[in-house]
């Protein structure tokens, strides 16, 4: 079995995708190549066969999603093609289970759209562009702000956490062609001036979750995976009750089993932890771990469930926390230097 890398992507005009090694199992992390090819990546996602990456990139105002391959012996990636995201501010990308489609989702335009995957892995004409229209009683929600783009572990369905309108959309997704229409459910709704920012679903598939920006909360569902269904269920703060400092949440995590919930608080600078009722899908804080810096980003846990990566973006460092498998508690283990880590993947 080939040893774990960790990619990350830095907002920077050159060498802006980092490939690392784990070269242990505390998580300790070696720099094997820096890679340019696309000008400052925010977030990419990377092809179930491990040798393509697509990454959301916005040099200029272009706002493009490009298909790079990607070389595990050198670490080396080569741009193939690019498509534009035609909306702008592009926050989000993820490839289907199958490896034949990619979502991508508009920030500023409130808009999400669809590709097909070619055979040699370059991205086709848009499939699908949907406008989302509505808002929300916050400052920031006047207007929609599609946020994530989340595909369901069969590849039947896409979820669009919508910040401005206090929404997660629901799509159907024809992978092969590359498609989406909406859902049977055409969306589930937050509490009010939430901002649903990044979504998950539970390895057992019958619950579901989603971290709000500017409510500091995380709302759970019941979901029906045949249908496509979200029931919300109860929503559990991410901050301790006599904070009032300016914060907001980034992104979420559950670990493989399903036991665990983690968030990250942008302001606290904290990670929220939960533990998960395996009948229900309720969510039992169960502490804050504050991250020692600013802006945690962006979570990535291993695929055996013992390791998290925290990329702080403000901050320039990747953390490695080895997690307790009883409890589901933090341990810092080690941290590099990392110009603006804004997304990590492991492969």
């Amino acid at each position: 079995m080939s040893t774990p890398l960790l990619i990350v992507s830095s907002v920077m005009d050159e060498d802006g995708l980092s490939v690392f090694h784990v070269a242990d199992s505390d998580g300790r992390l070696e720099l094997v190549r820096q890679n340019g090819g696309v000008k400052q990546p925010f977030y990419f996602d990377v092809h179930p066969n491990g040798k393509m990456l697509y990454s959301i990139n916005d040099p200029d105002g272009e706002t493009l999603v490009a298909a790079m391959t990607f070389d595990r012996e050198s670490g080396a990636m080569e741009l193939i093609n690019q498509q534009s995201t035609q909306g702008p501010y592009p926050c989000y990308v993820e490839v289907d289970p199958t490896g034949k489609a990619v979502v991508a989702a508009n920030y500023n335009g409130g808009s999400v759209i669809s590709f097909p995957i070619e055979d040699s892995g370059a991205l086709g004409d848009a499939g699908t562009f949907i406008q989302h229209v509505g808002s929300s009683i916050g400052p920031r929600q006047g207007e929609a702000h599609a946020h994530c783009f989340k595909i369901s572990a069969d590849g039947r369905f896409a979820f669009a956490a919508d910040l401005g309108t206090d929404q997660v959309m629901i799509y159907a997704l024809d992978a092969a062609e590359g498609t989406l229409t909406p859902g049977e459910q055409p969306f589930a709704r937050v509490i009010p001036g939430g901002g649903p920012r990044h979504f998950t679903i539970a390895p057992n598939n019958r619950h579901a979750y989603v971290i709000n920006e500017i409510g500091n909360t995380v709302t759970a569902f019941d979901y029906d995976a045949e249908r496509g269904l979200l029931l919300e269920q109860g929503t559990v703060t991410t901050i301790p009750e006599d904070f009032d400092g300016v914060t907001h949440t980034a992104d979420l995590c559950l670990t493989p089993d399903g036991r665990f919930l983690y968030g990250s608080n942008r302001g606290h600078d904290s990670l929220a932890m939960y533990a998960v009722d395996a009948e229900t899908g309720a969510l039992e804080p169960i502490g804050i771990e504050s991250m020692g810096g600013p802006s945690p980003q962006n979570l990535t846990m291993s695929s055996d469930g013992r390791l998290l990566f925290v990329a702080l973006s403000t901050s320039g460092k990747i953390s490695s926390y080895r997690i307790d498998q009883g409890t589901g508690a933090l341990m810092l283990t080690h941290q590099i230097d990392v110009p603006s880590p804004m997304c990590s993947k492991l492969v």
